[in-house]
């Protein structure tokens, strides 16, 4: 049960990252969350009965419920090893100050082995909506398997720094290629 409520909980959390970080980008012009905490027929909360965080800490909540946000515009979330992706970074601000010398810095990662980075310098931001910020046509490197990336992003200016990060899953076209050429089925006469 510890374990199957545990993982409950961060699915929850990956769909309520995912479903507010969609509704900002969709230029909504507000969002709620509904329910901050659970009660007894309905376990949709950030936080138990108790108060006590789920899966979600207050800081990574934070990462995209908060006044400035970083979000991430991609086709999608998979790639083969030596495709380029096409991504926008947008920021939602809606209660921060405008600035006009925020930097905006990026780095995809395996693991703790860095994998590509980038900087923007001398970005303007207003202070009333969704815009883009960056655009980076990405080269998915080779990978020797399939493995999940993580792509983080930061923003930084006078009313402090907003961050935020992705999965981004990176495939091997070399190892569809081998295994198509290894399997076979011949008569399934008794199915």
């Amino acid at each position: 049960y510890p374990d199957w409520l545990a993982a409950s909980y961060r699915l929850q959390a990956v769909c309520l990252k995912s479903n507010l970080e969609a509704a900002r980008r969709s230029r909504l012009s507000g969002t709620s969350v509904w329910l901050f905490h659970d009660y007894p027929n309905c376990a949709e909360g950030v936080v138990d009965m108790f108060w006590r965080p789920k899966a979600l800490p207050p800081e990574e909540f934070r990462k995209f419920n908060a006044p400035t946000v970083l979000l991430l515009d991609a086709p999608r979330r998979n790639w083969w090893c030596w495709e380029t992706a096409d991504l926008k970074f947008l920021v939602s601000r809606f209660e921060d100050d405008p600035t006009d010398r925020a930097m905006l810095r990026w780095e995809l990662k395996s693991g703790n082995d860095r994998l590509a980075s980038g900087v923007r310098d001398g970005i303007q931001v207003k202070a009333d909506g969704v815009q883009e910020i960056a655009s980076i046509n990405l080269e998915i490197p080779r990978r020797p398997k399939a493995e999940r990336l993580t792509l983080t992003a930061e923003l930084i200016n006078a009313n402090g720094k907003a961050e935020n990060a992705w999965n981004l899953w990176a495939y091997p076209t070399e190892l569809v290629a081998e295994a198509s050429s290894k399997i076979r089925s011949i008569g399934f006469d008794r199915l």
